[in-house]
């Protein structure tokens, strides 16, 4: 048995997607120009490194839960909540951890991200941004990323929640679901 490739294979199970129905996490893709019309209905291959990437962050991410259930800390671990933007148009996110009074939406950056040059708390804040926001409108709570560390530690990042950004993110997904009608209208599936 191969966990490097039960890992890719598990990474890279299909999605169902469909038009109207959106995820938190994709809304900065959607802004940069990473997904495009084109490729919604693509589940674009995860690579190896990548998918060991989402095992070492889903592995902390699991230990925590665990410290917490066993602890009696309570909590809701990736509840599921809908925002709808109107009646065609649903954004769905899932919080890592709710807790009576905040939120933690858990990260775990490698060594290897894209801009080391940069300051990684504020790389987590801008490329979270979107899904931070609309966590945040959805529990009414304040949301922090909960950044995990070797040694095993959670330092907690503030996210400051912003009206012109949940403007901007329901300007982008009414955008794109124009977008993606018209691609699909003319590109029939």
């Amino acid at each position: 048995m191969n966990i490097k490739q039960l890992n890719k294979k598990f990474c890279n199970k299909d999605k169902k997607r469909e038009i109207g129905h959106y995820y938190a996490s994709e809304i900065y893709s959607i802004e940069k120009g990473y997904l495009k019309p084109k490729d919604f209905f693509n589940n674009k291959a995860i690579d190896e490194e990548s998918c060991q990437k989402i095992a070492d962050g889903v592995a902390f991410e699991d230990y925590l839960e665990k410290m917490f259930v066993g602890l009696g800390i309570e909590h809701k671990y990736n509840p599921r909540y809908e925002l709808r933007i109107n009646k065609e148009i649903t954004i769905t996110c899932k919080p890592d951890f709710e807790f009576e009074d905040y939120v933690i939406e858990t990260k775990f950056p490698h060594k290897s991200e894209r801009y080391p040059d940069r300051n990684i708390n504020e790389y987590l804040k801008e490329s979270y941004q979107y899904q931070l926001e609309i966590e945040h409108r959805v529990t009414n709570k304040p949301v922090y990323i909960g950044k995990f560390v070797v040694p095993f530690d959670v330092k907690k990042i503030a996210f400051t929640p912003s009206k012109e950004r949940f403007e901007k993110i329901k300007r982008l997904i009414l955008q794109f679901h124009r977008d993606l009608k018209e691609y699909v209208k003319n590109n029939p599936l």
